[in-house]
């Protein structure tokens, strides 16, 4: 008799073809970003890191602006009557 094949069990149960062929996908997406790593030299993804920190500061500074911006603001009449209830008969 012929041993049956197993499928190895992950976390959340057994793996099937489909879970074997994810994870085969994600481990070649992480070597292929390794070996591209490789080819950028040290100095520009520095230069990268640094450059999107401070977009992401410049952001922060654009929302930081905008709330301060909605707190100045003074409820208007429209604005007060848009927060109220209004009860409604239902027949």
């Amino acid at each position: 008799m012929a041993k049956e094949k197993t499928t190895p069990k992950g976390p959340k149960g057994p793996r099937g073809p489909l879970g074997e062929s994810f994870e085969h996908q994600v481990r070649a997406a992480r070597h292929a970003g390794k070996a591209l790593a490789g080819l950028v030299p040290q100095e520009a993804r520095t230069h990268g890191r640094a450059a999107a920190k401070e977009w992401l500061l410049s952001i922060r500074v654009l929302i930081d602006g905008a709330t301060q911006a909605l707190g100045r603001e003074q409820p208007t009449e429209k604005s007060s009557k848009l927060a109220s209830k209004v009860k409604v008969k239902v027949q």
